[in-house]
């Protein structure tokens, strides 16, 4: 399994796609998911958030 998946060229995430051919990215449906979830969990997620906060404010 290993040698087949090392031989996969490298794949990007949608939302890199999305970035790359100018579409407005799925921040809220990706991001925002994860986080609503946590803060209903009382879960930190600073990574998220962080990135999410990141992307928003490039966006704009």
């Amino acid at each position: 399994m290993f040698e087949l998946i090392s031989s996969f060229n490298a794949i990007k995430t949608s939302m890199l796609i999305d970035r790359e051919k100018g579409r407005p990215l799925e921040l809220d449906s990706i991001a925002g998911a994860v986080l609503k979830r946590c803060a209903n969990l009382g879960i930190d997620a600073p990574y998220t958030s962080t990135i999410a906060t990141l992307l928003k404010q490039q966006a704009s």
